[in-house]
């Protein structure tokens, strides 16, 4: 535990430019290197560092760099404490943010999807509403997203596992509708991108199933009410929501993940302010109940995320009493 105790130690320390010295991680890996040569000591347990001394290093190891670029100057770094949601703006949610930056982060933000396998575990869910069905078919809305990169692998698997997958994507800024019309032509899947604020207006409606990955934690409380009752209309009561866990340890997760599946310092901003703005999993129950009138589906998901099921049919199914 040598390597551990000197690690906790450490603390990175800001250069004459206000920057956080890049030696944190340097030390880190010297630290974790030096594991393997040292013999094993037995320490007393009141000399092991705590769960909140070791994520609270590896987060302050990996924390992001004070902002340079005059577009980034709004996006201010939260402090340690997830003790309730802080959320704040993200790079990303710049209407000012440069094109190539925010290709960049889409594109990061793609690759630590489907690193996380978040995709394949919404896809089990969907191939098993499909299967319920006589036509084997869903109509799909997915708001919010992005890139396009998620649904777009559902729609791949569905075609290889022989069943009907229609995607209509929503998301407000033209860089990601043209993304996710780039990504579905070089996968040779007909999908609909639609350019649509789903806070301001009302959403498209027909579905068998709305779809949401990793965009509550950009809302208020107030306002994922609002979408969780837009989508539950819009679909035909069967809602699928995917987001971030706030806690240390997926704090400490996403901070180190960020750095090494992209070079976008967007995506290293933003990753640190998401979880810092994303719900518990009893708030969005909480919040799920509020907008719904009953309890929803919802379950832990490795690496960092929830996932949350609703369906109205099951809902209404009446509850086993017992004497």
């Amino acid at each position: 535990m040598h390597w551990l105790t000197d690690a906790l130690a450490y603390r990175p320390h800001a250069n004459s430019r206000g920057c956080w010295a890049p030696t944190s991680l340097a030390n880190f890996r010297r630290f974790s290197c030096g594991l393997s040569d040292r013999k094993p000591v037995k320490l007393p347990v009141a000399e092991l560092p705590s769960y909140n001394e070791v994520t609270g290093f590896l987060f302050s190891a990996f924390r992001p760099r004070p902002s340079i670029c005059p577009h980034e100057a709004t996006a201010t770094m939260p402090n340690l404490s997830l003790g309730q949601r802080n959320l704040q703006p993200e790079l990303m949610d710049d209407p000012n943010l440069p094109r190539d930056e925010h290709e960049l982060a889409l594109h990061g933000l793609a690759r630590l999807n489907r690193c996380s396998g978040v995709a394949s575990a919404m896809y089990r869910r969907l191939k098993r509403l499909a299967m319920t069905r006589e036509n084997q078919s869903l109509h799909l809305l997915d708001v919010a997203s992005g890139s396009g990169d998620v649904p777009l692998r559902w729609a791949k698997w569905a075609k290889a596992d022989g069943w009907n997958l229609q995607l209509t994507l929503l998301d407000l800024r033209s860089v990601a509708i043209e993304e996710q019309q780039r990504r579905a032509h070089a996968a040779d899947l007909h999908v609909l991108s639609l350019q649509h604020d789903c806070l301001q207006s009302p959403l498209p409606s027909g579905f068998d199933v709305a779809t949401c990955s990793l965009f509550m934690h950009h809302l208020e409380n107030h306002q994922a009410v609002q979408l969780l009752k837009a989508m539950r209309k819009a679909s035909d009561g069967t809602v699928i929501i995917c987001d971030l866990e706030r806690s240390y340890l997926n704090l400490a997760l996403v901070s180190v993940a960020s750095r090494l599946l992209s070079r976008s310092k967007v995506v290293h901003t933003d990753a640190t302010l998401s979880l810092h703005a994303a719900f518990t999993m009893h708030e969005f129950q909480t919040i799920s109940q509020q907008a719904l009138g009953h309890p929803i589906k919802i379950k832990r998901l490795f690496p960092c995320r929830f996932i949350a099921t609703i369906d109205e049919v099951a809902s209404k199914q009446p509850m086993p009493s017992f004497a």
